[in-house]
């Protein structure tokens, strides 16, 4: 058990207070700090009224007997119990029953009255003398009560006094018996130990050596002492040699074990070194390759656009230099998607937009093939009114050009991308002129397109389909003017 007794709980009563208080003064001694607190009220704060030395459990038990002398009576007295060898831990708190009469201060000169049957030794207030003999109270408990004097009033007479009478005659019933069972207890433990002792003083007094017989030699008295202690003995050496052997198998084993991960940490470490350098091959050889096959696509470029600079000439007029220009360009792009290599990465093409019959939206102005309206004047194609919709007769050059390049990377058929071409060259100011200037027809879609975009397997066919109906498209305009 520690020092201090268990931290009592205000829910316990008090006659199992004291019980607790009497069982630890039992074991640590019947020696008490007691902290005397009042309330003016059940609400109100808690106030100092006394401390007290030297207490002890019969004197906690009876507080009725000396809290009306110290400090009168009064329903709200509160006793904070320490042990003398923790004065720091808080042991007990009690809440004695009701002590008929009037609060009033402490006396400080209630230690030195005759007639004191409470604690000796106050700390608090600082005790003093009384300066006259006193005198001895008289017997009924003192003060007035409701605020006129009771002349001799037997507080047994009260209901609350008759019940913490017979509480209190309880509880020194109680206290009683458990002295009493402590005492028998104690006798019991006092009688076997007087008879073991006295078993050993006859067990002494048979073994001790007779007058006049032989006398037995030190090493004959520890011979026998000696055999049966050799198999202890022998048996604590047997266990620690075993100790010693469990102990260097478990050493054995795991250095094993510590061998064995540092072989496998090196054999992965080695694996991982390995598959680095492979994958470090791997990547120079993907590397290698891909530059050959950018050598071998930007070579093809550089062919095909020598092949349709040389089959670029003069134009006699603007259906003639389209006509000419057209087979030639289809045998390019046959060369060049023949000489094309496989294995070159095709360039993504650009999100198709939805196919139109005639001109479909795109971010600028669409130019639509519509019917024949006045010619704008030059320069005049940016200031038409600004909801007027755009078509060839009123668009400008590039405008019409940008429109057939997005037509062509949007899949619009290619009947369309061909009548809008045909209707341009006839109906649109200067875009004859623009494509001479720009070096022919395929000069200029190389241009806008680009020829990473035209060599693109991917887009041979549709190319070669758009310059075929172009060119039936321009047959047929020749022969309407040779019959014109």
């Amino acid at each position: 058990m520690s020092d201090a007794p268990t931290q009592p709980r205000t829910e316990l009563p008090y006659e199992d207070s004291i019980r607790l208080l009497d069982e630890h003064a039992k074991e640590k001694g019947d020696e008490w700090r007691v902290k005397v607190l009042r309330r003016a009220s059940a609400a109100g704060q808690l106030e100092s009224v006394a401390t007290f030395d030297a207490v002890t459990v019969e004197q906690l038990c009876t507080p009725e007997t000396w809290l009306p002398i110290l400090s009168g009576g009064g329903p709200y007295y509160v006793l904070q119990v320490y042990h003398a060898s923790a004065l720091s831990t808080l042991a007990a708190i009690l809440c004695p029953p009701v002590i008929p009469g009037t609060p009033r201060p402490a006396d400080p000169t209630v230690t030195f009255r005759p007639d004191w049957r409470g604690p000796k030794v106050l700390l608090s207030p600082t005790p003093q003398k009384p300066a006259t003999p006193p005198q001895a109270p008289p017997t009924s408990a003192p003060g007035p009560v409701n605020g006129t004097a009771s002349a001799n009033v037997d507080p047994r007479d009260d209901g609350a006094g008759r019940r913490f009478y017979e509480q209190h005659a309880a509880l020194v019933e109680q206290r009683i018996a458990i002295q009493l069972d402590a005492v028998k207890a104690a006798a019991e433990t006092d009688r076997k130990r007087l008879e073991t002792r006295l078993a050993d003083v006859l067990d002494a007094v048979r073994s001790a050596p007779r007058p006049g017989a032989e006398q037995k030699s030190m090493g004959e008295q520890l011979a026998p002492l000696l055999a049966a202690v050799a198999p202890i003995l022998a048996g604590i050496m047997q266990a620690r040699e075993a100790a010693d052997a469990r102990r260097e198998a478990l050493e054995a084993r795991r250095e094993e074990r510590e061998a064995r991960e540092r072989e496998a940490r090196e054999k992965r470490e080695a694996m991982i070194a390995d598959r680095i350098s492979a994958q470090s091959s791997e990547t120079s050889k993907v590397l290698a390759a891909m530059s050959d096959v950018v050598a071998n696509s930007m070579r093809n470029s550089l062919q095909f656009m020598a092949t349709v600079q040389e089959l670029q000439a003069p134009a006699e007029d603007t259906w003639a230099a389209v006509a000419k220009e057209i087979p030639g360009a289809i045998a390019a792009f046959a060369a060049a998607r023949a000489n094309a290599p496989p294995a070159a990465p095709a360039l993504p093409a650009p999100p198709a937009a939805p196919v139109a019959t005639t001109a479909p939206a795109a971010p600028a102005p669409a130019v639509t093939p519509a019917a024949a309206s006045p010619a704008p004047a030059e320069g005049g194609a940016d200031d038409g009114d600004e909801g007027e919709e755009l078509t060839v007769d009123n668009a400008a050059p590039d405008q019409v050009l940008g429109e057939l390049v997005r037509m062509i990377k949007a899949d619009t058929a290619p009947k369309d991308v061909a009548l809008l071409y045909v209707e341009a060259a006839k109906r649109t100011k200067g875009f004859a002129a623009e494509i001479q200037k720009g070096g022919g027809i395929l000069s200029v879609f190389r241009t806008a397109l680009t020829d990473a975009w035209l060599v693109a397997p991917a887009n041979a066919d549709r190319v070669k389909a758009i310059l075929s109906e172009l060119d039936a498209q321009v047959q047929a305009e020749r022969k309407k003017q040779a019959a014109a």
